[in-house]
């Protein structure tokens, strides 16, 4: 665990901070921009906190059930734990079309294999892009 609060400022991207009475909050960004906001809004975010509360027990009375948090289905769940290999099988293969190219006795001998190699590589490119927009999406839903 690290306690450099600028290193943890730049690989930070979400801080989950506990807010009193069993309250946790999720805040956008490192340590820095949940001390910001803190600071910003505190007795605007403690007034808050107690009209939720209230009227939280007035809509679902005393005992009433929290409400569901929506999370991630069996699909997206199976999706999440497959994209880390189908994102390193896609860099693989883009690192050893990089190799290829870097070859320059393909330029001489196959040509038309540069041109073959250069279209797979944009789309593994395009591939790589989308596998880790959705790895963000379906990390954000959880």
């Amino acid at each position: 665990m690290s306690h450099d609060r600028a290193f943890l400022d730049n690989v930070v991207t979400q801080t989950i901070a506990s807010e009193g009475e069993g309250m946790w909050k999720e805040y956008a960004g490192g340590y820095s921009d949940w001390q910001r906001v803190k600071s910003s809004g505190k007795s605007e975010a403690a007034a808050a906190r107690r009209g939720q509360k209230s009227e939280g027990r007035a809509k679902r009375g005393p005992a009433g059930p929290a409400p569901a948090k929506a999370g991630l289905g069996f699909k997206e769940e199976r999706e999440l734990a497959e994209l880390p290999a189908k994102i390193d099988l896609l860099e693989r293969e883009q690192s050893q079309i990089t190799a290829q190219l870097a070859d320059t006795t393909l330029y001489r001998d196959q040509p038309e294999r540069v041109k073959q190699l250069n279209q797979r590589y944009a789309a593994l490119e395009a591939e790589l892009a989308s596998a880790l927009a959705r790895w963000e999406q379906l990390e954000a839903k959880r």
